[in-house]
């Protein structure tokens, strides 16, 4: 029996769905706290080292 795959939907479509997903929001989440990690370890750095 084959299997019948249903038709994908409109590309503006499937471009909206996918950023509404919460898996592809926790990449710039995690980049924006590592930054903000790395802001705060070069300011204890500066205050230790000055």
């Amino acid at each position: 029996m084959a299997s019948v795959l249903p038709a994908a939907p409109a590309a503006g479509v499937q471009s909206a769905a996918r950023w509404a997903d919460p898996s592809n929001l926790q990449l710039p989440l995690g980049a924006g706290l590592a930054l903000i990690g790395l802001g705060l370890a070069l300011v204890g750095y500066r205050l230790r080292r000055g």
